[in-house]
């Protein structure tokens, strides 16, 4: 390896290193940056998946969002504090535009020449004033600071972007030229991070508030439950984000939606799945997953699952039974090592 590199490479493993170590001492900041990360997973299960959006791009947007969110969190562990805080504002645009192009319930058709790279992206003023068409959000920008909150992050972001002076550069948050690991500077990062999760989160859930609603989905549906909404640990997941003050104002809002207390009413007026239908369908996600992976693939996924259950357990019982009755069909449709894909190219 060229020396300048294995120096670099060897720079990186070591801030890593050190930010693990530093996370670990400091568990507060980890268990925040770790609520948010979880809160982003589930939020997703909040956008809905209609047959008239489905395969639009209208989820486009926000899983953009949550992969740039995973590349920010990865440059700023790794001493990469510019380049991981710039990241954070294209998850603010992309969390914000998600919202925005689903503002009249319609993103399947408002969405469609910005997806195709036909028209530019909406500037912030207009992503805001676009917003305010969403009654929930034009209710909760009057009794809160939230339309200065974004204004104010998307300055501070665009400080870095556009190097707004030493104070805003590589050079002034790694303390130097070359990379290294500043306490300092990933607390901007991650202060700033939390920020723009709760601003993202908060418009997803104005804009959906049934997701602050009691809809046991999992226990109503089992393994086939609808998009959005959310199971109750999904819902605590996100307001572990917010302040008691802001949790309270978006709570007063989702309940005084009609819209959102019917349907939670009708999810929770549903007999809730048979024991016969969860093994049904944990069977056909079993065979969907063989087929693409192979057996022994989607034996260790299973294995993972039941780590922590005691091995007399019924749910362990019912593995057992589970993956003998798969095994036995892998074994007769011949992917106990591949899917139907076969083997992937490369490997022998």
């Amino acid at each position: 390896m060229d020396p300048i590199r294995e120096h670099h490479s060897r720079g990186c493993h070591e801030v890593t290193a050190a930010t693990s170590e530093y996370l670990e001492s400091h568990g507060d900041l980890k268990q925040r940056l770790g609520d948010l990360s979880r809160a982003f997973h589930e939020l997703a299960d909040l956008i809905p998946h209609t047959l008239e959006n489905v395969g639009s791009g209208h989820f486009f947007p926000f899983t953009e969002a949550e992969a740039e969110l995973r590349a920010s969190t990865a440059l700023a562990r790794m001493g990469y504090y510019r380049h991981g805080i710039t990241a954070l504002r294209w998850v603010l645009e992309l969390g914000l535009l998600s919202v925005y192009w689903d503002r009249a319930d319609q993103a399947q058709f408002h969405i469609r020449k910005w997806l195709e790279s036909k028209d530019r992206t909406p500037s912030t003023k207009q992503i805001l004033k676009g917003l305010q068409e969403v009654s929930n959000i034009a209710t909760y920008s009057r009794r809160s600071a939230f339309h200065q909150e974004v204004n104010k992050l998307y300055g501070k972001l665009s400080d870095y972007i556009h190097t707004r002076g030493m104070l805003y550069s590589s050079f002034e948050l790694n303390r130097g030229n070359t990379i290294s690991f500043n306490p300092g500077a990933f607390e901007i990062w991650a202060e700033l991070a939390l920020s723009m999760g709760r601003l993202v989160t908060a418009v997803h859930l104005l804009k959906y508030p049934v997701g602050l609603q009691h809809t046991p989905i999992s226990q109503k549906f089992g393994l086939n439950v609808p998009m959005g909404f959310l199971d109750p640990w999904q819902a605590d997941a996100l307001r572990c984000l917010f302040e008691p003050e802001d949790l309270a104002l978006l709570q007063e809002i989702s309940d005084a939606d009609s819209d959102a207390i019917a349907l939670a009413e009708e999810i929770v007026r549903r007999p809730e799945v048979t024991q016969e239908e969860m093994e049904r369908q944990s069977l056909e996600e079993g065979r969907f997953t063989i087929r693409a992976q192979g057996f022994r693939s989607w034996l260790k996924m299973e294995q993972d699952d039941l780590k922590g259950h005691s091995a007399d357990s019924d749910v362990v019982r019912r593995s057992r039974k589970r993956v003998d009755q798969l095994k036995a069909w892998a074994t007769e449709k011949g992917w106990l090592e591949h899917g139907f894909r076969g083997p992937p190219q490369g490997s022998g």
